[in-house]
């Protein structure tokens, strides 16, 4: 992959211990704790929307990932694009893609609910 392509910078958020609110609900809080910062471009794949309680808008997007990530990301990290100030949840494992002699970049399917 081209790397001026990667237009965007992110990080990485992992899952921390969970609290609980005044409800005994559990509260999940996603850090940055590897503390690193990487090069990526976040690419619109679908939308869909749902009235069912309430007005919600699926929309799943397809980030474009620089290869150093991979040890970083899980299908339970979160996204936080710093330029668009906006935190996606990975929806599913990473696909690692192969160049003609390395890892070249990963493929992560995304997800932003709104609603």
């Amino acid at each position: 992959m081209l790397t001026r392509l990667l237009i965007q910078t992110c990080n990485i958020l992992d899952q921390t211990e969970a609290t609980t609110d005044r409800y005994e609900d559990d509260v999940l809080t996603f850090v940055n704790v590897s503390g690193l910062t990487f090069k990526c471009r976040v690419d619109p794949s679908s939308s869909i929307e749902a009235e069912v309680d309430r007005d919600t808008r699926k929309s799943m997007f397809k980030l474009f990932i620089t290869p150093d990530a991979k040890p970083h990301i899980n299908a339970l990290s979160r996204v936080y694009v710093i330029e668009e100030d906006k935190t996606y949840e990975v929806f599913g494992e990473p696909s690692a893609y192969l160049g003609r002699h390395a890892l070249d970049h990963l493929e992560v399917i995304l997800r932003a609910i709104e609603g």
